[in-house]
């Protein structure tokens, strides 16, 4: 099978440069992206994982467990990069956040519209999701749906903006 063409970088993602995050330290197998250890897992094993929390445990609670991951895994995010960034604004942050999620190869996240009032507390974001390995994912395991399936990206979206304005 052929691999799918290689798409042009965005230009907001242009300056930034993944290799550049990292901290690769072989000699005591750590990785960290931002003082944070990280690690490596491939698509396929996540897969096996929700797989296996879905047959177990039911469609619901699956789905559950997945937004909360998603969650700390999106707040922790956020609050480590605040405390090494230059962000001057909130809305700056959360479009960090996207471009942290493309960067890592978990989803192709395209910002349509943000806004923010800091006044009431206000905040809408609009974005495209493509590529996104959960729904790759499930598809592979449980074919097409109709229902959304990515409830993990859902949830770090919802822990980093909740970092980012700090409610």
């Amino acid at each position: 099978m052929k691999p799918p063409p290689r798409r042009k970088t965005p230009p907001e993602h242009q300056d930034l440069h993944l290799a550049e995050l990292l901290d690769f330290r072989p000699d005591q197998g750590v990785i960290r992206l931002h003082e944070q250890r990280v690690v490596i897992l491939s698509a396929a094993a996540m897969g096996l994982l929700r797989k296996e929390l879905i047959d177990t445990l039911g469609v619901e609670t699956a789905e559950r467990l997945a937004l909360r991951f998603g969650f700390a895994d999106g707040y922790h995010d956020a609050v480590n990069l605040r405390e090494r960034s230059k962000w001057t604004d909130p809305v700056e942050g959360i479009r960090a956040g996207a471009m942290l999620q493309t960067l890592e190869g978990i989803v192709r996240v395209d910002v349509r519209k943000t806004e923010y009032d800091a006044a009431t507390g206000r905040f809408e974001e609009h974005v495209a999701w493509h590529d996104s390995y959960v729904a790759e994912q499930h598809v592979h395991h449980y074919g097409t749906t109709k229902s959304p399936v990515c409830w993990s990206l859902v949830g770090y979206a919802s822990g980093f903006v909740s970092a980012c304005l700090g409610k």
